[in-house]
């Protein structure tokens, strides 16, 4: 199984994290580090390397842990529908 965003995903930095969208839906991910680790990740999430390639030299999870998305067939979970206003700082292009 490889890891693939949707090639329509957008996304941005906000005052609260980070801001995901896609054609479709969207959704805001909160914390300090949230756009660095999105910023980071999204190039390797291209379908080129398996969830097994990408995961390969992290440390084992802890047993209390769960993981935060599940992988599928060809995409990662799209983002969940935006119910609210535009994020504070909400702006087109990433």
């Amino acid at each position: 199984m490889r890891a693939k965003l949707r090639d329509d995903l957008m996304y941005v930095a906000t005052e609260a994290g980070v801001y995901l969208e896609t054609g479709t839906t969207s959704t805001e991910i909160s914390g300090g580090a949230a756009y660095g680790l999105i910023r980071r990740i999204a190039p390797h999430l291209d379908g080129s390397r398996t969830v097994a390639e990408l995961t390969e030299s992290l440390p084992p999870t802890n047993s209390g842990w769960s993981p935060i998305w599940s992988p599928c067939s060809s995409t990662v979970a799209s983002p969940v529908t935006w119910t609210g206003s535009r994020p504070t700082g909400y702006r087109t292009g990433n």
